[in-house]
């Protein structure tokens, strides 16, 4: 009941995380200077800020490096509507297993977006929403892909780090995830 409850809070969560991310564009002060709209500038009315008055961005730092999950733990949880899956690494090698050459010229082995699909029940339609660490390294973030499009070769794979990774031969690789939390079909 209470992975029920959890998953229930899983999208609610997402969103505000997303909404708290940052907004659409025109929320900062260097765009309206950049438009010549200074009403959103504080100190002096009609003011406009200059390069060197433009606040800085502050480098992002990596996420930790997460630490190997266990044998006998969920490496991450997969929902369809009310269906819960929370694999164990045996669990992940007892599905289909597919082989995929991935952009990057390696060949990577591991459960397809579409067959992990078939074992919550989603439709061959539906598109998988994933959240890991995105392949900078430095947030965590969630990236939706189509079935249709990338469900056959494309994989979630069990990394050196114990961790799950995706990799796939349709998806850029800039776009791929590590160390994978959550996998949800819509």
């Amino acid at each position: 009941m209470l992975r029920l409850l959890g998953l229930c809070l899983l999208g609610p969560l997402l969103l505000l995380t997303l909404a708290a991310c940052g907004g659409g564009d025109g929320d900062s002060p260097a765009d309206a200077s950049a438009t010549g709209d200074s009403s959103s500038n504080e100190g002096t009315p009609g003011a406009t800020l200059t390069p060197a008055e433009s606040p800085t961005a502050t480098p992002e730092t990596p996420v930790a490096t997460p630490t190997r999950v266990a044998d006998d733990e969920p490496l991450m949880v997969v929902n369809y509507q009310a269906t819960l899956l929370e694999p164990t690494a045996a669990d992940l090698a007892a599905l289909p297993q597919i082989q995929v050459t991935g952009i990057d010229g390696k060949t990577y082995s591991g459960v397809s977006f579409n067959d992990l699909a078939a074992a919550v029940g989603a439709p061959p339609e539906a598109f998988v929403e994933v959240r890991g660490i995105r392949s900078d390294g430095v947030r965590l973030t969630t990236l939706r892909y189509s079935l249709a499009e990338n469900g056959a070769d494309s994989v979630f794979y069990i990394a050196e780090s114990g961790n799950v990774d995706l990799a796939s031969a349709s998806i850029d690789p800039v776009n791929w995830l590590a160390a994978i939390q959550a996998v949800g079909y819509v």
